[in-house]
């Protein structure tokens, strides 16, 4: 039980970090131009960061073996703009971690 509540845990942090970032760049753009963004909040990481947008991908799909999640979760938020993605990402992370908090163990 403690691995999927690891597990959990660990997927709810990185959920919430993803919506910090969004909400992040989506302040840094309006600030910078006056616009908000037009472009996937998953172009901007591959652009940004390519190499923990590429490790995201592989972690979930190959070492989790969560492929599902992340075709049906992930993929669909990270093709929608920042502002949008980052409240999605964000009640993600929120259920992730009750979910993770479900799984203590009784010491």
């Amino acid at each position: 039980m403690r691995i999927i509540r690891f597990f959990l845990v660990l997927l709810g942090v990185v959920a919430l970090l993803v919506a910090a970032v969004a909400v992040a760049a989506e302040v840094k753009s309006f600030a910078d131009t006056g616009q908000l963004f037009a472009k996937p909040l998953g172009e901007i990481w591959a652009k940004a960061q390519i190499g923990s947008y590429q490790a995201f991908e592989v972690g979930i799909e190959r070492h989790l073996g969560l492929t599902w999640l992340y075709q049906s979760v992930f993929l669909p938020l990270l093709e929608r703009p920042p502002i949008a993605a980052a409240g999605a990402f964000a009640a993600l992370g929120i259920v992730l971690l009750f979910l993770g908090r479900l799984f203590r163990g009784r010491r």
